[in-house]
């Protein structure tokens, strides 16, 4: 049973550059649309985050102007405390959620950069090959005064 996959010199080099070329642009459009969503989980993390400080200070202001409390009353202390409190720790919850966002980031930059590396040494691979043929065929022009079709 054969297989599908060929190697760069069972292949025609012009046909391996093309493909070489494609695959770096899937490689391109991938990261981007990767790119896009980490941008759309980053602006998750800061609305979410944005929608629970909301709620604290909201559940504090009804705390603070509750009419059967007096001004001086310790529960109003307590209920600013708490939200202080609340909203430090959402603010390092926020930051922790960012980081590892970012560091997610990161690590399909590394992947992408590698990609793209291994596509551009294919193609590199590929451009010596068609310079090859081209030179052979230059040599058998100049030495019978005809031009061989490749052999691929």
């Amino acid at each position: 049973m054969a297989t599908t996959q060929q190697t760069a010199g069972d292949r025609n080099p012009t046909r391996a550059l093309i493909e070489s070329n494609v695959a770096f642009v899937n490689t391109l459009v991938e990261a981007g649309y990767k790119a896009q969503t980490r941008t759309l989980n980053m602006a998750r993390v800061f609305v979410e985050g944005a929608g629970r400080q909301q709620q604290n200070a909201s559940r504090l202001v009804e705390r603070l102007v509750d009419p059967s409390l007096p001004w001086y009353a310790p529960e109003r202390y307590n209920a600013y405390m708490k939200a202080m409190v609340e909203n430090q720790n959402e603010v390092l919850r926020i930051g922790r959620e960012f980081i590892d966002e970012m560091n997610a980031a990161a690590a399909e930059t590394r992947q992408t950069a590698e990609t793209l590396t291994s596509h551009v040494n294919d193609a590199r691979q590929v451009q010596q090959a068609l310079f090859g043929e081209g030179f052979n065929a230059v040599r058998h022009f100049a030495t019978d005064g005809r031009v061989r079709p490749t052999t691929n």
